[in-house]
């Protein structure tokens, strides 16, 4: 049996991004996880609610700097350094840091993303442009 780590033992796959922030390496192993962000709504009224899931795909990847939570442009390029796809404006969702923040964990919904283009992707740079 093959050694899954426990981002693939969750669910989470390996894609070996490499992420850069406007051309500076960041991180050369960011995987895609599956998150389910779950809402809920109470009504007064009659004492009870409801809630809903969706399933949500998330790069998240580590880093040394922080950067924050606020729209960037994305470019994503193959192997042979092509840019293949450019999104302007696009959120990081979420950032956190450990207790003495020298680490950062970025969050970034790539749903509206085509699987083509993530496919065959080797290097993602987001950039203030």
């Amino acid at each position: 049996m093959e050694n899954l780590s426990i981002t693939e033992k969750l669910g989470g796959l390996k894609a070996n991004f490499s992420i850069l922030y406007n051309g500076e390496m960041l991180n050369t192993d960011a995987p895609i996880l599956v998150h389910y962000p779950i809402y809920e709504h109470q009504q007064e009224l009659y004492k009870g609610g409801y809630g809903y899931a969706y399933q949500a795909l998330h790069l998240e990847f580590l880093s040394f700097k922080n950067i924050e939570s606020k729209k960037y442009t994305f470019e994503f390029f193959d192997k042979t350094n092509t840019l293949q796809w450019k999104i302007p404006y696009y959120p990081i969702i979420k950032t956190h840091q450990n207790i003495d923040k020298t680490k950062f964990l970025h969050s970034l919904n790539i749903e509206n993303i085509p699987i083509l283009i993530l496919e065959t992707t080797s290097k993602i740079n987001f950039s203030d442009k």
